[in-house]
């Protein structure tokens, strides 16, 4: 086993999130599986947490974690997958200070609490975390249509051997 990227993307599309509108009513949020990136985000759908395709998957590296040599060794292999959350378009006529924000936080908040109730998809031998947040920037959606969200990047940790 090494690189499983579908597994991983796979166990997240499937993660239930409630995330918050600027309304203050709850919504879920839509999460998206590399299979179902489109060129131009449903506006409707939002907020979507995707897998940010205007950014690269970035291999970090292969740790041995145990003596041996080739297949008989312990390994790690460590990668960052970049997630975007795209809250609402920008433009869309609501204030980001006071309009957006604090329901776009208590989004990010749930998604990242429950990547970490949900960190092993069940079928791989796979652990993910959170690597970083950016939050508040404009984020583009495949087309380039900006939208207030937030950059999320997850750690993949796959045990190989």
């Amino acid at each position: 086993m090494a690189f499983e990227l579908a597994v991983v993307s796979a166990h997240i599309s499937g993660l239930t999130v409630s995330g918050k509108l600027p309304t203050g009513s709850n919504q879920n949020v839509t999460i998206w599986d590399y299979d179902d990136i489109t060129d131009a985000a449903d506006i409707r759908a939002c907020p979507i947490f995707c897998p940010d395709v205007n950014r690269q998957v970035q291999a970090q590296l292969i740790d041995r974690v145990s003596y041996g040599t080739g297949s008989t060794a312990k390994q790690v292999y460590r990668y960052v997958i970049p997630y975007a959350l795209l809250y609402m378009p920008v433009g869309s006529g609501r204030v980001l200070a006071a309009g957006i924000m604090p329901y776009m936080i208590a989004t990010v908040k749930a998604i990242v609490g429950g990547l970490i109730a949900n960190d092993a998809p069940s079928d791989a031998v796979v652990d993910i975390r959170v690597n970083s947040v950016l939050l508040g920037q404009t984020v583009n959606d495949p087309a380039g249509n900006q939208f207030h969200g937030a950059l999320i990047d997850i750690l993949a940790h796959e045990f190989i051997n």
